[in-house]
Parts: C-alpha cells; structure tokens; sequence
C-alpha cells in the first residue's frame, strides 16, 4: 500500500510539471497598442517643452520606442529644462526602421532652419517614407527643407509666410493630415498624437470603449438611500472618462426621465470604474453609461442596467412597482405579437 501511494505521489508530480510548463508555454503577455512602433524627434535648443512631452509621453506609455536627436548631446530650452539625446543628427543614417519624425515647436524651430545638416536630416526621412508631424513653429523645418510644395499644412501664425513661400497652402487651424505630413498650431498640442500622429502612421482606432459589465448595489444611506455603481470597461487604448446617467420612471408620463448625472473613478489599471451616490426618491431607475477614451471615441450604452430603489416603510406592491410590471408586461406582449406578424 506504501508503495502505492509513492507511485502515485510520482505520477502525481510529474503531471503537475506538465500541466505547469503547459500554462507557461500558453499564457500570452498582453501587449500595447504601439509596441513595435519607433519614432524620431527632432530638436534644438529653445524646445517646447510641453509640445515634446505630450507626443513623447503618450507615443511611449502605449509601447512605442522614441529616440530624441538633436546637434548635441544635451539641449536644453530658454526655460532651463534640458533633455539627453539618443543620437546625434550627424550619428544617425538608419530610417528603416522608423515609423514618424516629429518636430515640436519652441524657438528650436527657427536653430533648425540654420542647420544645413538637420534640414538633410529631414529630406532623408521624407524619402525613406516616414510620417512627418510638426506642431507650431516645427512646420517651418519642412517649408525650408523644401518639401511641401502643394500640400495642406498648418502651423503658427508667425511662419504662413514660410509655408506659402515653399509653395505649400496654409491652413490656420485644425490637425490637418496630406500625405506623409502631419501638422497644427500649438493649442491642439495636447490631443496631436491621438488625433494626428496615430492617424499619419495608420494606427488611430475608432472603436468606442466597451462596458464589459456592470453591477449595482443599494445603500440604507441618505433620506432615500444611495447606490453604488461599478462597471468594468475595456478599451485597445485607455478609457479617459466614463459618466454614469441615472433615468427614473416618471409613473405619469409612463417613461423615463433625467434624474442625475455624475463622473466615475477608476481604479489604477483603468478597468474599474465606481461611485457611490445618493438618491433623489424611491421608484424604478435605468442607468446608461458613457464611456470616452483617449483617442476621443465615445459611446453611450442604453439601459446598462435597471433597478428599483424601493420605500423601506411600504407596504405591499407600491405604485412605482407596478407601474414597472405592468410596463414589463406590456412590453413583453408586444414582442409577442411582433414575432407572431413576422412569422
């Protein structure tokens, strides 16, 4: 019996390292959206600081690989902030295996411009096909590389002539996307990788997020009590906002009316998003979620989930209740029917 139990502890084992090594070798990492894309930057000294960080930040938080390239191997700004570049203009030959160049704006545009050696940086990318986005004053490297003759190009207001005079249209306002070439004037800064950059390089995704679920749970606090919402959304990129809408069932009108709305909190990874809130009254609520991520896609999911908030001191069937039974009937008869006529 002793022995046994010891070749069955053994077989017992060995199964078990199979069954390990069998998870190890299907379980997938889950990846980011950007991974495997490269991005340049260009810049010298006198760079916006927030026109670099916003695209570099948000390009790197989704997987991308970004390496800054500039005359030295420190530029600094008027303001005093200065970054380390990863190489050289003059060190740098290999395009391949870049996808975007990007030029932010700040006074490096206008040392750019002088730089015979950053202006052929420029023309190289351009032939070697990559997306060149410019902000502000960073469409004015390419009006004097001279390439974008006939093309739609924005900026700031201070380089117009710049950009017409190397043949290209001017466009005041708006990211405006022709061809290779991404470019706007600084008060679109903040939403011109999700909105521009992602698009040049053809990987901007339009789909909204998705509430994968939704639970609901009532409160004995306040006058009529509260209720605690949770929904778990999911999205390629990130959910950037999702707003609970609170409907009640207005027994008059026989319909839902407007009741509240009010901003959810998510947790660190982004997935749960939660709240609890008072009540304003007793009766039976329909609660629609609109979810927003950072690409600026949004959707509104209609009655995510209903439930009834009912009076602890009553008596029997309320109103409220049967009026929502009676509508659940009504309902339910007339997809009967509905089906019936179909057939």
């Amino acid at each position: 019996m002793g022995r046994l139990r010891k070749k069955l502890s053994s077989i017992l084992f060995i199964l078990s390292l199979f069954f390990i090594m069998f998870l190890k070798s299907n379980f997938v990492a889950a990846t980011l959206p950007l991974e495997g894309v490269h991005g340049i930057i260009l810049i010298a000294y006198g760079f916006d600081n927030s026109e670099l960080l916003s695209t570099n930040n948000f390009m790197e938080q989704y997987g991308a690989d970004v390496d800054i390239v500039g005359p030295t191997a420190t530029v600094s700004n008027d303001l005093g902030a200065s970054v380390d570049t990863d190489f050289l203009i003059d060190e740098f030959t290999n395009f391949s295996d870049y996808d975007f160049l990007y030029i932010p704006g700040g006074n490096s545009p206008s040392n750019l411009v002088e730089m015979p050696n950053a202006l052929a940086f420029v023309v190289d990318a351009y032939n070697e096909g990559l997306c060149l986005a410019a902000m502000c004053y960073g469409p004015w490297v390419l009006a004097a590389a001279d390439i974008i003759s006939g093309r739609n190009i924005s900026g700031n207001i201070g380089i117009e002539s710049h950009i017409t005079d190397a043949g290209a249209n001017y466009i005041p306002t708006g990211i405006v996307i022709d061809g290779p070439f991404v470019t706007a004037d600084v008060p679109y800064f903040d939403v011109f990788p999700m909105q521009g950059l992602l698009k040049g390089i053809g990987l901007f995704e339009s789909e909204p997020p998705e509430v994968v679920n939704c639970t609901v749970e009532l409160l004995a606090i306040g006058e009529f009590g509260s209720v605690s919402i949770a929904v778990e959304v999911s999205d390629y990129f990130d959910p950037e906002t999702v707003i609970a809408h609170l409907y009640k069932f207005d027994t008059e009108q026989q319909q839902y009316v407007f009741s509240q709305q009010f901003l959810l909190f998510s947790n660190p990874e982004n997935t749960i998003y939660s709240k609890t809130v008072e009540l304003s009254d007793y009766g039976n609520y329909s609660l629609w979620i609109e979810a927003e991520d950072v690409l600026g896609n949004n959707a509104m999911y209609e009655n995510a989930y209903q439930f009834i908030n009912e009076d602890p001191n009553s008596a029997g069937l309320g109103l409220t209740q049967f009026s929502f039974l009676l509508l659940m009937v009504v309902s339910l008869i007339t997809l009967v029917i509905t089906g019936k006529r179909k057939r």
